[in-house]
């Protein structure tokens, strides 16, 4: 009895350690955007079939990956994040769900994007356009970027899908 009332006491604090290590994160490392079911559907339709690397920037705690990954599985698959905290709970999904994905803590503007083949990003607006200046440098020639309802500044889409429930997918080839 006495070891059973101990489980539970022990349960409990590593449910309570687990649920403020999610407060802090979501309250100290900013938003966390879920992406819908009619984006990944078309993000999926626009890679199947095709090969190479695939970039999510700012993946936060890898569903987008983890869904996308089942619909087209030839390409490698990357998530960024700049949290330790979303990384680990990217890996451990994808432990489970026997995803191979690599899952990197890096922050967005100092990981090396030059092997990309596709970029996923899906970020509040005022990171757009830095990240333009920056993938326009490194990025090589024929990568495709897709965003998530905000275009960058300067480029002008190859593509624009409107989705269900005013998502837009912005679809930009590098030349």
């Amino acid at each position: 009895m006495v070891v059973i009332l101990l489980l539970m006491i022990a349960a409990g604090m590593v449910g309570l350690m687990f649920y403020f290590a999610i407060m802090t994160d979501s309250l100290l490392g900013g938003c966390d955007l879920a992406t819908n079911a009619s984006t990944i559907t078309k993000v999926a339709e626009i890679i199947k079939a095709k090969k190479g690397n695939f970039y999510d920037l700012g993946s936060a705690r890898g569903d987008f990956l983890l869904k996308l990954i089942k619909k087209a599985p030839s390409i490698n698959y990357y998530g960024l994040d700049n949290s330790w905290f979303r990384i680990w709970i990217s890996r451990l999904k994808a432990l489970i769900l026997g995803r191979n994905i690599t899952f990197l803590q890096k922050n967005i503007f100092d990981a090396n994007l030059s092997s990309a083949d596709f970029v996923y990003i899906y970020l509040p607006r005022e990171l757009m356009p830095g990240l333009q200046t920056r993938l326009q440098k490194e990025l090589k020639p024929g990568a495709v970027v897709l965003t998530n309802r905000v275009s960058f500044p300067d480029w002008k889409p190859k593509e624009s899908h409107n989705l269900s429930n005013s998502e837009k997918l912005f679809m930009y080839v590098k030349e």
